[in-house]
């Protein structure tokens, strides 16, 4: 999204300083940080009434990869004092990083009463899901939905899924980032370039105040100011909107039977590179063909590309550019995030796989991907094909 606005020549300057300090990269992302800081104070207002500026804790606001805020900085706000709860709860723990209890896996959790309503947004026949349409490009990796359905069961464990949208997320991204530090580790130790990482899409340590907030907004949960819910967890039809507590979050039965499934990662410390069991795999596929099928349509529609011998990301990009509905107002960039996104979601779901030599890749179908090719039940073939007329 591209978002336009004035502001005076001082604000202007501001922006320059913060900018020419080196902690982001252009003016957006100090925008952006700026934003979610506000969103930040905006609610710990709202719900206490009053505001206290922890100073003696220079929090980090920094992406990966981004040089951390130093500790002459103003901190950010504590959101709440607990430690599930709280975006001030952010030091790294002693010893050994583990993985957090709240993604531990309890089979005797008895399901709640009520999941939240699946809501199916079905494409007309023959239509194509135009790449503006697909799932948001930074949703990046599927183990972040995993992790969430499973703290969400957990919290139906011990009674405490029932509070604002805003506490649950925050709750989990904060114990997403004691994870992250734990998958740092693992790709540390076996080695795994960022094709294969785990850490990925995780914050890497509790320090990092915008990456934890990153995760809470896309891969948990996030609601617009008509209440709308947006994010990974939400655009894979896993969670939604709390039938029991409208302010809340809840699971689709879906994403309740997905979290419980055991997985590989989290719950055997396997010492192999697998994010998902076979079972896993196999679940999230029938589910996206069934309840996802924008996302279905997407693997399609590169699935099908890629077997025509369009195998290099600016090649991909310009096919995907191409399919019916799509605007040519969308800037090229736009659809290489579209792309990257599905690709690495596809990667996860062993339906593609990368190439690379030195800095250029290239994609080759997997067999489990000329499987899903050939049993797809949607009609991006067809559509595909006219496209190309």
């Amino acid at each position: 999204m591209v978002v336009c606005f004035s502001c005076t020549s001082e604000i202007k300057a501001q922006l320059d300083r913060l900018v020419a300090t080196g902690h982001y990269e252009d003016h957006g992302q100090a925008i952006i940080a700026a934003i979610q800081n506000l969103a930040v104070i905006h609610s710990e207002l709202k719900e206490r009434g009053s505001l206290v500026i922890d100073r003696d804790h220079g929090i980090a606001v920094a992406e990966e990869g981004d040089t951390p805020v130093t500790p002459q900085q103003p901190a950010m706000p504590a959101v709440s004092k607990t430690p599930t709860e709280s975006l001030s709860a952010m030091r790294p723990a002693s010893g050994a990083p583990t993985i957090p209890a709240l993604f531990h896996r309890h089979a005797d959790i008895t399901p709640p009463a009520h999941f939240a309503n699946l809501e199916i947004k079905r494409l007309p026949a023959g239509k194509a899901a135009a790449v503006d349409a697909w799932m948001f490009g930074q949703y990046n990796r599927l183990l972040p939905a995993k992790v969430t359905c499973r703290a969400l069961i957990n919290m139906v464990g011990d009674g405490s899924e029932r509070q604002p949208l805003e506490k649950v997320t925050t709750a989990i991204a904060n114990e997403a980032a004691k994870l992250g530090h734990y998958l740092s580790g693992l790709d540390a130790k076996r080695n795994l370039g960022r094709d294969d990482a785990m850490a990925v899409a995780f914050p890497k340590n509790s320090a990092e105040f915008k990456s934890i907030q990153r995760f809470a907004n896309q891969f948990v949960a996030s609601a617009n100011k008509e209440r709308e819910l947006s994010g990974l967890a939400v655009s894979l039809n896993l969670i939604g909107r709390n039938p029991d507590y409208p302010e809340g979050i809840a699971l689709t039965e879906a994403g309740w039977n997905f979290g419980m499934m055991e997985n590989p990662l989290l719950d055997r410390t396997s010492s192999g590179n697998e994010k998902f069991s076979v079972d896993e795999i196999s679940f999230l596929l029938d589910h996206i063909v069934a309840s996802v099928p924008v996302e279905a349509y997407a693997y399609q529609a590169i699935l099908i590309e890629v077997a025509r011998n369009i195998l290099t990301p600016d090649a991909l990009d310009d096919a995907l550019a191409k399919l019916p509905g799509h605007s040519k107002k969308t800037l090229s960039q736009f659809v290489s995030t579209q792309r990257s996104g599905a690709i690495c979601r596809m990667a996860d779901l062993d339906l593609i796989a990368r190439n690379r030599s030195g800095t250029r890749v290239s994609y080759v179908l997997t067999p489990r991907g000329k499987d899903f090719l050939r049993s797809a039940k949607l009609d991006a073939l067809e559509v595909a094909k006219s496209s190309r007329k």
